[in-house]
């Protein structure tokens, strides 16, 4: 079995140097190791594009959504005899990996509370639905959008009974009904129409956020059917926070 120490960049300086560089990718895995150390310096979708590639998605269209820098949450509504019945909540909150308690003070069950009453609760249990976003606002990420309270932006919503996403048009009509903001839509394209390559891809997530005066953290593709989606993190963004 390969040892591997896994380790944080601490920081990153721009240099002035005009040796010979090299930008190297190895076909299918799109990383290699150098000196003991897995490097991976290439975009790892690079079939996407590409019609004769098994991750070809060129012909499918899909929605762009802004990616909003918060900190993502999960509000379930499971519906479940089995999930009571070994102890776990029907109705519950989840930050990025951690089913929450409900306690008073706590910023994703505040937003909880805020967001649902007894009706919504009563009408997504019965559904079975788990709905998926970023909450945004002050002491959160450097509240780069200058909110002046947490606001929740829906991105995903899962059927938890048929075990998929629901196509992003259905989840918008369902966050409208629910009186949910969702990530905002920047545009709908085929996308072997829209870009060629994925380097435009990359650029593309450049741009200004939900504040336009903010930098965007990037773009969530999201294909019309529900079945496959990717996100490509802005360069800007990345340059700014690192």
């Amino acid at each position: 079995m390969l040892d591997m120490e896994i380790d944080e960049i601490v920081s990153i300086e721009e240099i002035d140097n005009d040796s010979l560089r090299y930008d190297i990718t190895v076909a299918g895995t799109h990383n290699f190791f150098a000196d003991g150390i897995l490097v991976h310096n290439c975009q790892n979708l690079s079939g996407i594009l590409v019609p004769e590639a098994r991750g070809y998605l060129g012909d499918k269209e899909f929605y762009a959504t802004l990616k909003m820098d918060g900190t993502s949450c999960t509000f379930y509504f499971a519906n479940s005899t089995s999930r009571v019945e070994e102890g776990m909540n029907d109705v519950g909150v989840c930050s990025r990996n951690l089913d929450l308690r409900e306690t008073e003070g706590n910023t994703y069950w505040n937003m909880f509370r805020k967001l649902f009453d007894q009706h919504a609760i009563d009408v997504l249990s019965r559904r079975g639905i788990a709905l998926q976003g970023e909450i945004c606002g002050p002491a959160i990420q450097g509240n780069p959008e200058n909110f002046n309270e947490p606001k929740f932006f829906l991105f995903n919503v899962w059927d938890i009974k048929k075990g998929s996403y629901l196509p992003w048009d259905e989840a918008e009509n369902l966050a409208n009904s629910l009186g949910l903001e969702c990530v905002p839509t920047l545009e709908k394209f085929v996308l072997g129409q829209k870009f060629s390559t994925v380097d435009e891809i990359v650029d593309y997530a450049d741009g200004p956020s939900y504040n336009p005066k903010t930098k965007r953290e990037g773009v969530v593709f999201k294909s019309v059917d529900g079945t496959a989606s990717f996100k490509s993190i802005s360069r800007e963004y990345l340059l700014k926070h690192d």
